[in-house]
């Protein structure tokens, strides 16, 4: 867990000055979840489980329709983190929506069409903007991030059998994952 612990706050630290504290964690996808506690962060999730038809479609996303270049695991904090920036520029109603869509997703067969679709949501085109300028904008601080801090973090849990050990263990206790 020491290399998770230590990649999880290398996000955080890096995050907080941008826009408030967020607990970062490993978990199964990437993810934003909003504490709704004044005094508890907000947390984000990141994974190792990605899908290629997914990043593949997420990546072209960023890079065709919001002019933005950088890594998939960068696109993915930073989308995730836009939502906790942006999620005050939408009421009730919009999320209502979101959620309505996000369920009647499931209906349509082509997987391109639905991250088409789920990609240009409100909520999650704002998270994507919110991103894409922010990357652009600080282009030179995150690469040296990634490269310096972030990269050389990543590549020594992967090249640690215990700590993609740990990792498996936490895929494996959720039950959900498999079914």
């Amino acid at each position: 867990m020491e290399l998770i612990n230590r990649v999880n706050k290398a996000i955080e630290d890096f995050l907080a000055p941008i826009g408030g504290e967020v607990r970062i964690s490993c978990d199964l996808d990437f993810a934003y979840f909003e504490s709704g506690f004044e005094d508890e962060a907000d947390e984000i999730t990141w994974s190792f489980l990605t899908t290629e038809r997914a990043d593949r479609n997420f990546s072209r996303f960023f890079e065709e329709e919001l002019n933005c270049h950088m890594n998939l695991f960068i696109y993915s904090i930073f989308h995730e983190y836009g939502h906790k920036v942006t999620r005050t520029c939408f009421d009730t109603k919009a999320y209502n929506y979101y959620h309505k869509t996000v369920e009647d997703l499931d209906v349509i067969e082509d997987a391109d069409e639905r991250d088409n679709i789920y990609f240009h949501l409100p909520l999650e085109m704002a998270a994507s903007k919110w991103a894409a300028d922010y990357i652009n904008n600080h282009f030179q601080s995150i690469v040296d991030w990634w490269n310096n801090v972030l990269s050389p973090l990543m590549n020594e849990f992967l090249s640690n059998s215990e700590a993609v050990r740990e990792i498996t263990d936490i895929l494996e206790s959720d039950e959900e994952a498999f079914l």
